[in-house]
């Protein structure tokens, strides 16, 4: 093969290995964006800091204010919607609901706060101790399309309560502390990370109790995306105490969420920033219980699930992010490649060996005609100068020293027949 063709040949290489980059194994994506909820809210903050930890290797997050966990999938399973990520409530939807979307890892627990006025229980005799010393209260349980409505809801019909009797007031947030501050309703039920912000509110304020749920045991088994949880003595501070007493809750989690095209680097990413932040204790959580992959509400990301049991691979753990990218791409390349070259190059030698033969052969067939012209008594001259074309080309014949033998028992015919047209002439 000469030059021309050689550069030609790694000129094509070079184009399919830049096809098959970009569109077979891409480069993570430049930029994302991420559905949250309220600015005042736990998600948007969270948010706010994968936007923050992702701009250090040059991707760009577009954080935006949602309603809720409903709002993020309808968001995000939407075909042209151009969102990446959602920040939702386990237990929010489903596979069957949301087919085109998995579980990256739970983030945090988000525990049922069930915040109430005392002087309004004080018929029952006792501290209210399940949902059913709510049932004739005013509770505000949420706004429709909040993670709170629809866990309260679930939580309320199992107990044989419909969410649509007149004493449950659908109200955001903000508005229901103040009502429950007001005396206007006589508990709220809602679902808030303990750091967030109303949620030390309620903790804090000492005209406001906790209710502690003595069932939380009988709930997962029935809800798969909630867990019970323990709150200790001194656990939500240690300063005031509180709680006096040890409360009994349930807790779905924070559950972060991806389409199934996400790229796998960029899920790399995201879980080492969920490690980095989720992993150190916290009031209700211990040490590297988060990220995880418990109370998820869809399969669990393939890439994801490989970090949570093994950790980052060795290029990632070892290499810049961006040059372990490039190399991973190469290394997934590489394969479907080898699968490629290696016929291709076992097929080189047997061109060329073709090409070699072929050569010989239409030099044997001029021979062999000139032999039919010496039988046919043409002009000699004429087959004396075809003799000596041929004479050329055969010195002209670049073969290796394998096939020496060839070149020689070639001039050696030639010879011979020169010598017949001589004798001949």
């Amino acid at each position: 093969m000469n030059i021309k063709k050689i550069t030609l040949f790694f000129v094509v290489l070079a184009v399919l290995v830049f096809l098959v980059l970009n569109f077979l194994i891409p480069a993570p994506p430049k930029k994302l964006v991420m559905v949250t909820g309220s600015q005042s809210g736990a998600y948007y903050a969270v948010g706010l800091m994968f936007k923050k930890e992702l701009a250090q290797y040059g991707i760009t997050l577009d954080v935006r204010e949602t309603s809720g966990s409903l709002e993020n999938l309808a968001l995000i399973s939407e075909k042209n919607s151009g969102v990446d990520l959602a920040l939702m409530q386990s237990g929010s939807g489903g596979a069957d609901a949301y087919p085109g979307l998995e579980s990256l890892a739970s983030l945090f627990n988000e525990p049922l706060w069930i915040a109430y006025n005392p002087a309004a229980f004080s018929d029952l005799g006792h501290d209210p101790q399940s949902i059913a010393d709510l049932k004739n209260k005013k509770i505000s349980v949420g706004r429709p399309g909040s993670g709170s409505f629809q866990l309260n809801e679930a939580i309320l019909q199992l107990n044989e309560i419909s969410i649509s009797n007149q004493n449950f007031i659908q109200l955001n947030n903000d508005d229901a502390f103040a009502a429950l501050k007001r005396g206007d309703i006589d508990a709220l039920m809602i679902v808030l990370a303990p750091d967030a912000e109303l949620s030390q509110k309620i903790i804090n304020d000492p005209t406001i109790a906790l209710m502690s749920i003595e069932q939380a045991y009988g709930y997962p088994g029935r809800l798969s995306y909630v867990k019970p949880l323990l709150i200790m003595p001194g656990v939500l501070s240690i300063a005031k105490g509180l709680p006096a007493s040890q409360k009994l809750t349930i807790a779905p989690v924070a559950e972060l969420v991806s389409k199934k095209d996400l790229n796998p680097a960029t899920t790399y990413l995201l879980m080492k920033i969920s490690k980095k932040y989720f992993s150190k204790p916290g009031m209700l959580k211990t040490e590297n219980e988060f990220p995880a992959s418990a109370g998820l509400s869809f399969s669990l990301n393939e890439d994801a699930e490989n970090y949570l049991k093994s950790g980052p691979s060795f290029l990632f753990q070892y290499l810049p992010f961006w040059v372990a990218v490039w190399v991973e791409r190469m290394l997934k390349l590489s394969v479907p490649l080898l699968a490629i070259l290696i016929p291709f190059f076992n097929f080189i030698p047997s061109i060329s060996d073709y090409r070699k033969k072929l050569r010989f052969a239409n030099i044997y067939r001029d021979l062999k005609m000139i032999e039919q012209g010496m039988s046919d008594h043409q002009d000699q001259l004429k087959l004396s100068n075809q003799l000596i074309d041929i004479d050329q080309r055969a010195k002209e014949l670049k073969v290796s020293d394998f096939h020496t033998k060839d070149i020689y028992d070639l001039r050696m015919h030639i010879e011979a027949v020169r010598a017949r047209l001589m004798t001949n002439t």
